[in-house]
Protein backbone atom coordinates (compact mmCIF):
# COMPACT_ATOMS: atom_id res chain seq x y z
CA UNK A 1 0.00 0.00 0.00
CA UNK A 2 3.15 2.51 0.82
CA UNK A 3 4.72 2.17 -2.29
CA UNK A 4 1.22 2.48 -4.40
CA UNK A 5 0.83 5.25 -2.56
CA UNK A 6 4.55 6.56 -3.58
CA UNK A 7 3.97 5.84 -6.86
CA UNK A 8 0.80 8.10 -7.14
CA UNK A 9 2.00 10.60 -5.35
CA UNK A 10 5.45 10.65 -7.53
CA UNK A 11 3.00 10.33 -11.04
CA UNK A 12 0.97 13.35 -9.19
CA UNK A 13 3.89 15.56 -8.94
CA UNK A 14 5.44 15.08 -11.93
CA UNK A 15 2.30 15.60 -14.18
CA UNK A 16 1.83 18.68 -11.73
CA UNK A 17 5.27 20.08 -12.74
CA UNK A 18 5.21 19.04 -16.65
CA UNK A 19 1.48 20.45 -17.16
CA UNK A 20 1.55 23.08 -13.94
CA UNK A 21 1.15 26.86 -14.86
CA UNK A 22 4.07 29.51 -14.17
CA UNK A 23 3.48 32.69 -12.30
CA UNK A 24 -0.05 34.10 -13.04
CA UNK A 25 -0.62 36.65 -10.53
CA UNK A 26 0.84 39.21 -8.23
CA UNK A 27 0.71 42.82 -7.78
CA UNK A 28 2.32 46.00 -9.05
CA UNK A 29 3.83 49.43 -7.98
CA UNK A 30 4.38 52.58 -9.89
CA UNK A 31 5.32 56.33 -9.28
CA UNK A 32 3.93 58.46 -11.34
CA UNK A 33 3.13 62.40 -12.27
CA UNK A 34 0.33 64.23 -14.63
CA UNK A 35 0.44 66.92 -16.33
CA UNK A 36 -3.51 67.61 -16.12
CA UNK A 37 -5.69 70.45 -14.60
CA UNK A 38 -8.21 67.47 -13.36
CA UNK A 39 -4.87 65.37 -11.54
CA UNK A 40 -3.13 67.19 -9.30
CA UNK A 41 0.70 67.56 -10.29
CA UNK A 42 2.30 66.15 -7.32
CA UNK A 43 3.20 62.40 -7.67
CA UNK A 44 1.26 59.37 -7.60
CA UNK A 45 1.76 56.10 -5.87
CA UNK A 46 -0.21 53.40 -7.32
CA UNK A 47 -0.75 49.85 -6.11
CA UNK A 48 -2.66 47.18 -9.00
CA UNK A 49 -3.31 43.66 -8.61
CA UNK A 50 -2.73 41.70 -12.03
CA UNK A 51 -3.77 38.50 -13.66
CA UNK A 52 -1.61 37.32 -16.35
CA UNK A 53 -3.45 34.68 -18.69
CA UNK A 54 -0.45 35.10 -20.96
CA UNK A 55 2.88 34.85 -20.13
CA UNK A 56 5.95 33.09 -21.38
CA UNK A 57 9.58 34.40 -23.20
CA UNK A 58 8.29 36.33 -25.54
CA UNK A 59 5.46 37.99 -24.53
CA UNK A 60 2.93 38.67 -21.46
CA UNK A 61 -0.74 39.86 -21.53
CA UNK A 62 -1.64 41.16 -18.31
CA UNK A 63 -5.42 42.24 -16.42
CA UNK A 64 -4.77 44.65 -13.80
CA UNK A 65 -6.84 46.75 -11.40
CA UNK A 66 -5.83 48.98 -8.42
CA UNK A 67 -6.03 52.24 -6.68
CA UNK A 68 -3.72 55.30 -7.34
CA UNK A 69 -3.45 58.41 -4.80
CA UNK A 70 -0.94 61.70 -4.87
CA UNK A 71 1.10 62.67 -1.90
CA UNK A 72 -1.13 62.16 1.16
CA UNK A 73 0.83 65.26 2.76
CA UNK A 74 -0.51 67.76 0.71
CA UNK A 75 -4.24 69.43 1.17
CA UNK A 76 -5.70 68.53 -2.42
CA UNK A 77 -5.39 64.52 -2.53
CA UNK A 78 -6.08 62.71 -5.77
CA UNK A 79 -7.51 59.38 -5.79
CA UNK A 80 -8.26 56.91 -8.51
CA UNK A 81 -9.28 53.48 -8.98
CA UNK A 82 -8.20 52.31 -12.09
CA UNK A 83 -7.83 49.27 -14.38
CA UNK A 84 -6.69 48.07 -17.93
CA UNK A 85 -4.68 45.51 -20.18
CA UNK A 86 -1.02 45.81 -20.60
CA UNK A 87 1.27 44.21 -23.30
CA UNK A 88 4.63 43.35 -23.00
CA UNK A 89 6.87 41.53 -25.98
CA UNK A 90 10.51 41.12 -25.95
CA UNK A 91 12.98 43.32 -27.91
CA UNK A 92 15.90 41.17 -26.75
CA UNK A 93 17.81 38.39 -24.35
CA UNK A 94 21.14 39.72 -24.83
CA UNK A 95 21.22 43.81 -24.28
CA UNK A 96 24.11 46.39 -23.32
CA UNK A 97 23.34 46.41 -19.29
CA UNK A 98 22.81 42.31 -18.95
CA UNK A 99 26.77 42.19 -17.74
CA UNK A 100 25.77 44.11 -15.27
CA UNK A 101 23.19 41.70 -13.31
CA UNK A 102 23.57 38.30 -11.46
CA UNK A 103 20.38 37.23 -12.53
CA UNK A 104 19.31 36.25 -15.99
CA UNK A 105 17.58 38.99 -17.85
CA UNK A 106 15.84 40.50 -21.02
CA UNK A 107 15.17 43.40 -22.70
CA UNK A 108 11.18 44.06 -22.86
CA UNK A 109 9.00 46.95 -24.27
CA UNK A 110 5.62 47.54 -22.67
CA UNK A 111 2.00 49.10 -23.71
CA UNK A 112 -0.58 49.72 -21.04
CA UNK A 113 -4.19 50.99 -22.00
CA UNK A 114 -6.41 51.84 -19.18
CA UNK A 115 -9.31 53.69 -17.51
CA UNK A 116 -8.63 55.65 -14.42
CA UNK A 117 -11.78 57.54 -12.27
CA UNK A 118 -11.01 59.71 -9.98
CA UNK A 119 -12.51 59.33 -5.95
CA UNK A 120 -14.54 62.94 -5.98
CA UNK A 121 -17.63 64.62 -6.13
CA UNK A 122 -16.26 66.03 -9.64
CA UNK A 123 -15.24 62.72 -10.64
CA UNK A 124 -13.63 62.93 -14.11
CA UNK A 125 -12.70 59.35 -16.06
CA UNK A 126 -9.71 59.04 -18.02
CA UNK A 127 -8.40 56.84 -21.00
CA UNK A 128 -5.06 56.26 -19.95
CA UNK A 129 -2.00 54.83 -22.87
CA UNK A 130 1.54 54.56 -21.87
CA UNK A 131 4.57 52.76 -23.41
CA UNK A 132 8.13 51.43 -21.64
CA UNK A 133 10.68 50.77 -24.47
CA UNK A 134 13.08 49.87 -21.49
CA UNK A 135 11.45 46.90 -19.47
CA UNK A 136 13.97 44.32 -17.56
CA UNK A 137 12.37 41.03 -17.11
CA UNK A 138 13.97 39.11 -14.39
CA UNK A 139 11.67 35.83 -14.40
CA UNK A 140 10.18 36.36 -12.07
CA UNK A 141 9.03 40.14 -11.70
CA UNK A 142 9.41 43.30 -14.58
CA UNK A 143 10.74 46.84 -13.74
CA UNK A 144 9.99 49.67 -15.78
CA UNK A 145 11.35 53.31 -15.96
CA UNK A 146 10.65 56.24 -17.37
CA UNK A 147 7.62 55.14 -19.49
CA UNK A 148 5.19 58.12 -21.62
CA UNK A 149 2.07 58.20 -20.07
CA UNK A 150 -0.67 59.67 -22.42
CA UNK A 151 -3.94 60.85 -20.86
CA UNK A 152 -7.57 61.36 -22.45
CA UNK A 153 -10.49 62.88 -20.09
CA UNK A 154 -13.93 61.51 -21.19
CA UNK A 155 -15.60 64.95 -19.84
CA UNK A 156 -13.77 67.62 -21.37
CA UNK A 157 -12.05 66.01 -24.08
CA UNK A 158 -9.12 67.19 -23.46
CA UNK A 159 -5.46 65.33 -23.88
CA UNK A 160 -2.54 65.68 -21.21
CA UNK A 161 0.90 63.69 -20.76
CA UNK A 162 2.79 62.24 -17.86
CA UNK A 163 5.45 60.08 -17.02
CA UNK A 164 5.82 57.04 -14.78
CA UNK A 165 9.20 57.00 -13.04
CA UNK A 166 9.47 53.49 -12.53
CA UNK A 167 7.10 50.22 -12.08
CA UNK A 168 7.91 46.89 -10.46
CA UNK A 169 5.73 44.25 -11.32
CA UNK A 170 5.77 41.18 -9.09
CA UNK A 171 4.17 37.67 -9.98
CA UNK A 172 3.59 36.21 -6.74
CA UNK A 173 1.65 32.90 -7.66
Amino acid sequence: MKKLTSLLLLLLLTFSVAYGRGWVGGYRVSLSGYMSDSISKQEHLSVDLLYSPIINENMTLSLYGGYSFSNLFYPSVTQTLKGGLSFSFLLSQKHLLEPLFVRDTALFATLDIGLMSALSSFSPTFITASISPFTLFFGDMFISMSSLLVTYEIGSREFSYGIKLFELTHYLW
